[in-house]
């Protein structure tokens, strides 16, 4: 049988049904073993373990773990606009990297502006190929940067 583990406190939300559990420390490898078996995961952001719903046998490692099965402090709107925050943030740490990325592509760009041709088998070549790829390369990643901007502001709303 599990013993309690000291540091330990698990909390139930009846809105969205789910157990959690808040440990500071790491579990050891049998104790992170039986969580597992649970279907518990870890959330890196909120810093807990959760279950995708209550169950006898989860509430028993619960309480087996923390000694007692709280009421979560937070409610799911609170959880709600916690993880809009941190997406938002995603999203613009993303916008960041595309302009970054635009930015590059045009400071290459702007070497090639005198629409000189790359000249086969001229000293440059090799240069002006590269610069190209550079370019491209940049271009590409600032679209998806872009896209992904879109996209966590989306799962922000």
């Amino acid at each position: 049988m599990t013993t309690l583990i000291e540091g330990v406190t698990a909390t139930y939300s009846a809105e969205d049904n789910k157990l959690r559990i808040y440990y500071t420390e790491r579990f050891s490898e049998e104790d992170y073993q039986k969580l597992k078996d649970l279907s518990f995961k870890w959330a890196p952001k909120q810093e807990l373990f959760v279950a995708p719903k209550w169950t006898p046998k989860r509430e028993d490692l619960c309480i087996a773990f923390a000694g007692e099965i709280t009421a979560e402090g937070s409610t799911m709107v609170e959880r709600a606009e916690a993880k809009a925050i941190r997406l938002e943030a995603l999203a613009d740490k993303r916008a960041g990297q595309a302009n970054s990325f635009r930015d590059a592509a045009q400071r290459i760009g702007s070497n090639m502006a005198s629409g000189q041709p790359i000249l086969i088998g001229h000293h440059s070549e090799r240069k002006a190929r590269k610069d190209q790829q550079a370019m491209e390369r940049n271009e590409e990643q600032s679209i998806k940067c872009a896209d992904a901007v879109d996209y966590w502001n989306w799962k922000a709303e």
